[in-house]
């Protein structure tokens, strides 16, 4: 089954549901905290950590990589966080960097609570390269062009400028990480189906 993102007015409804039938009134809904099994665009994940395709912008492949609870400041990451963040960070850049032959992928932590959908504290990669790449979906034979606009200057993350790739680029993105991101040093290291 190929998994599906969202809309914004899905999640809007899915969110308005939530907080109806919650037993917990005070708890707004957090897409976040969905199953990892239910994600969409998710590539793996670790013990504390998940990483996921920024559904959004696909001008080049954006990945989140992400704490599993809600965790509003990295001051409050434990030591072991920190290690196994460091063994993710490693193995999700040189996935990115050998999936899409980047010259280097920026790597960032914005602390803006993840969109006001949870405190969870993340970080953007954003694998940067000078040339274009095409990728074609397996599925359904569609093509997408990966090209960096900003390529040797700051990334634009203004959402005017993104361009997002249908659920079948998306997914075919997702498999291209996963070919090249070896999980096998992560703790509970899982990839997504």
């Amino acid at each position: 089954m190929t998994r599906r993102y969202v809309s914004g007015f899905m999640l809007l409804c899915i969110s308005a549901i939530a907080a109806i039938t919650s037993s917990h009134k005070s708890e707004a809904f957090c897409f976040p905290c969905i199953s990892f099994k239910e994600r969409s665009y998710t590539i793996a994940q670790s013990k504390h950590f998940y990483a996921c395709m920024d559904p959004r912008d696909t001008r080049v492949p954006r990945v989140f990589l992400q704490t599993h609870e809600h965790i509003q400041s990295l001051a409050e990451w434990t030591p072991e966080m920190w290690y196994e963040f460091g063994k993710f960070e490693r193995c999700l850049e040189n996935a990115l960097r050998n999936a899409f032959d980047a010259e280097l992928v920026n790597v960032a932590c914005l602390m803006n609570l993840a969109g006001g959908e949870g405190p969870h504290t993340h970080w953007h990669f954003i694998p940067r390269f000078p040339h274009t790449i095409t990728i074609t979906s397996q599925e359904t034979n569609e093509t997408h062009i990966l090209q960096d606009p900003c390529y040797g200057k700051a990334y634009d993350m203004n959402g005017k400028n993104y361009r997002a790739g249908s659920p079948a680029i998306m997914d075919q993105i997702v498999k291209e990480i996963q070919k090249h991101l070896d999980i096998s040093e992560l703790p509970e290291g899982e990839f997504a189906q």
